[in-house]
């Protein structure tokens, strides 16, 4: 089963809004080791397919979007860079669960109890501390400064 989750981050005013069927493995990809992430106060919603769910979060993603950040915005602040679009601001938080609720009159769901996201991290075989590995933006970011780190050096042989 595929699930679109809310998860705060423990000490920044922002959550993301995201879809797994696997929540150890997801929070893992966002956040090596899940340092920084609010697991416990996870909202999370149980859809019959993928489809769904990727419908669901979508129209919550267009929905909110004047709240979201972009990815440069989430590098910035520190947030995790995984899914860096996906992290909206605490201000539209209540907003989204009672949109949720609204929805739920025509979406088939069912809520999945935080106690649930918890049980399934700590159960998996998942490392919980690894290094991070370098997000796709980090490796883009690191390529553009090695251009201009050459661009730099060439001119001043000029």
């Amino acid at each position: 089963m595929y699930c679109v989750y809310l998860l705060p981050h423990a000490s920044l005013p922002y959550f993301k809004i995201g879809i797994t069927n696997d929540f150890a493995r997801r929070f893992n990809e966002i956040q090596p080791g899940l340092y920084g992430l609010a697991i416990s106060s996870t909202q999370a919603l149980r859809l019959r397919s993928q489809d769904a769910a990727i419908k669901v979060e979508r129209l919550l993603h267009l929905t909110f979007d004047k709240w979201s950040l972009d990815g440069i915005e989430s590098f910035n602040l520190g947030l995790p860079t995984s899914g860096g679009s996906e992290w909206f601001c605490q201000s539209c938080y209540c907003n989204v669960c009672e949109f949720i609720e609204y929805v739920g009159q025509f979406i088939d769901f069912e809520h999945v109890p935080s106690i649930e996201v918890v049980q399934q991290i700590e159960s998996s075989e998942l490392p919980k501390k690894r290094t991070p590995s370098k997000s796709q933006f980090e490796k883009l970011m690191d390529a553009a400064n090695a251009i201009n780190d050459t661009r730099t050096t060439s001119s001043a042989w000029l």
